[in-house]
């Protein structure tokens, strides 16, 4: 039986012209006077953090091997040292990749429903939240671009069956990883993506994938899982500062509303 062509993979004139001006106007909006607004708290945690070079991050990471967040948004920042205008010079990556999560979140939902796909973008490019994660130092807006790059990965081969996407999407996955312990939960989660499997394959074949792609991205975060391991000395898996009690679920809540939703 013959396959039906992917639809998913051609672009019209229409969204074309429609995704280059959510980019120039997305790039605009996170831009305009992203190097004014002066460092907050968590900001000074990345300045303090991206000092170090390589050697640097490595020496911290041996005496710290249970430190909150693996080392590689430190790593890259640091190429922006000796940060002559912190305000701007922390806030470059996330507001690359911010930007470049407009046209990633058009390919990602063209996946899903093609004639929602410049919709959902036009939303990402006005959203003031995404635009205000662009603008922090910090690495959400990384995350959010890697989070939706591996799950673009994952459903091409799911709708392909070419199995190169797969070491792709662990790829995707592991620079999750190394960027935030937190993209845990969103690595073991995205796996109900797999439902998206076509049912004209065999079984056999799609636990075959999902090993390949477990494996693969086991094989690429065991070197930092050796290291953190062979460093490991029995201190708290949490700084104690890190460790205080966060309170009720209404008081949580509330704590998440006030912090953002009056902006």
């Amino acid at each position: 039986m013959e396959s039906r062509p992917d639809q998913t993979r051609k672009i019209s004139r229409r969204d074309m012209i429609g995704l280059l001006l959510c980019l120039l106007l997305g790039f605009a909006l996170r831009c305009y006077t992203f190097d004014q607004k002066s460092l907050w708290l968590d900001e000074v945690y990345t300045f303090e953090a991206s000092r170090d070079a390589l050697q640097g991050q490595i020496n911290f990471y041996q005496e710290n091997p249970t430190y909150l967040h693996p080392p590689l948004f430190f790593v890259l920042t640091h190429l922006f040292y000796p940060f002559s205008k912190p305000e701007r010079d922390l806030r470059i990556i996330p507001l690359i990749f911010g930007t470049l999560s407009i046209p990633m979140l058009f390919f990602l939902v063209k996946q899903f429903s093609p004639d929602i796909a410049l919709p959902c973008t036009l939303s990402l490019t006005f959203m003031v939240y995404h635009v205000s994660l662009s603008q922090d130092g910090r690495a959400y807006s990384f995350l959010l671009f890697l989070g939706m790059m591996s799950a673009f990965f994952l459903m091409r081969y799911l709708k392909t069956a070419n199995r190169a996407y797969l070491p792709l999407t662990a790829f995707a996955f592991s620079i999750l990883f190394l960027t935030s312990y937190s993209s845990i939960p969103f690595i073991v989660f995205s796996q109900i993506l797999w439902v998206y499997e076509r049912k004209e394959r065999s079984r056999k074949k799609a636990i075959a994938s999902f090993f390949i792609l477990t494996g693969c991205t086991l094989v690429f975060i065991l070197p930092w899982l050796l290291f953190v391991a062979f460093n490991y000395t029995g201190k708290p898996l949490l700084d104690p500062i890190h460790m205080d009690t966060p309170g009720s679920l209404s008081k949580v809540l509330y704590g998440v509303l006030s912090d953002w939703a009056i902006y």
